[in-house]
């Protein structure tokens, strides 16, 4: 997706702009709580600001100005879908406005008064939020809405030779993640937290989604952490998990780590932007350092490390002793994946590196 350019922001606070007549973002109050929604289509997004969490609404009628949508679960009794939260709402006359106003209803008959209104842009300071590959103008618009304001809390700081690591969590989704505080020119250290604080917000918009991809609360599940990092002249890599289930017949789960090139500051978003490494590559090269990890298993319940396949898509990342490269078995098999032995020592690395050619 193409990142959204500084014109466009000053354009969005003037407007919102949407490619359908369908699509727009609104926010303002169910009940005496502020809320923001995002209509897209056949269906609608809303968080209440006061816990961000988004909420899918399928739209089931939209005529005449008049829009109901309506949040469903499947009761496990009867196996009926029930209607367990319900918005009907009327846009009014003032259409330059875009205005709607209506009611919510819970699966309890309780009701509370909806106003919505075209979103004022101008109250969030979007550019203080990282582009993180939205979709359409009215997905940028809400995420950050919801993004802005967020609040951090510093952990600790550790030390790591010259460098001063602050390491930080959101209270509401408990995202861990860091920053550099000093050992680089200011300007390159802006560079790297830039990426840094993209990848922060990243998961955090991920987490609030979560929640509006399945129906129940209880069904959800996601964590994000971070295992440790190494950092040398060269680079930054940050040992990353992710454990999600946002509903669907699988969870998400596994690694999340990423390398950051210290000269430039920017992310290295793939292991061949540093080393020509195919799956064939790397079973050659830890076949000769670790023969009996690598060895074909005579069971096929047991992990086998010797098929270039299960190497194809590897997690990696930098660590003092090397190169960590992991498998990407596939999720029947994910017990597999994330090998100890596998590291490449700097000494055998080098004769592959990029850099060096």
């Amino acid at each position: 997706m193409k990142k959204l350019s500084a014109y466009l922001f000053v354009f969005l606070a003037i407007a919102v702009k949407s490619n359908g007549q369908d699509r727009f973002v609104l926010e303002g109050t169910i009940g005496q709580t502020p809320v923001v929604m995002q209509v897209y289509d056949e269906w609608a997004y809303y968080f209440y600001k006061s816990k961000r969490k988004g909420i899918q609404l399928n739209k089931i009628r939209n005529a005449n100005g008049r829009m109901v949508l309506v949040k469903k679960e499947e009761d496990n009794e009867s196996g009926k879908e029930i209607i367990l939260e319900k918005i009907e709402i009327q846009r009014t006359a003032n259409r330059s406005l875009n205005e709607w106003k209506g009611y919510w209803v819970d699966k309890k008959g309780t009701q509370l008064k909806v106003y919505l209104k075209k979103i004022d842009t101008t109250k969030y300071a979007f550019q203080s939020i990282p582009d993180l590959d939205f979709s359409s103008n009215e997905e940028m618009i809400y995420s950050k809405a919801r993004l802005y304001g967020l609040t951090f809390v510093v952990d600790s700081v550790t030390r790591t030779g010259k460098y001063e690591i602050e390491w930080r969590h959101e209270p509401v989704s408990k995202v861990q993640s860091i920053r550099l505080k000093s050992g680089f020119p200011p300007s390159l250290l802006g560079k790297i937290n830039a990426v840094l604080k993209k990848k922060e917000f990243s998961n955090l918009n991920e987490y609030f989604e979560c929640y509006a991809l399945s129906r129940v609360d209880k069904d959800l599940e996601y964590d994000s952490w971070i295992n440790g990092y190494f950092i040398s002249e060269d680079y930054l890599s940050v040992q990353a998990r992710l454990n999600a289930y946002c509903g669907g017949a699988y969870p998400s789960a596994g690694d999340a780590s990423f390398t950051i090139d210290i000269k430039t500051g920017k992310e290295i978003t793939a292991i061949t932007e540093l080393f020509p490494f195919s799956g064939e590559t790397i079973v050659s090269i830890l076949t000769k350092l670790y023969p009996a990890e690598m060895k074909k298993p005579a069971s096929e319940e047991d992990c086998d490390y010797s098929e270039p396949h299960n190497w194809e898509y590897p997690e990696w990342y930098f660590t003092a002793q090397g190169l960590y490269v992991g498998t990407s078995f596939p999720h029947a098999r994910y017990g597999c994946n994330g090998p100890e032995f596998s590291i490449i020592p700097y000494e055998v690395l080098k004769q592959y590196s990029k850099k060096n050619k």
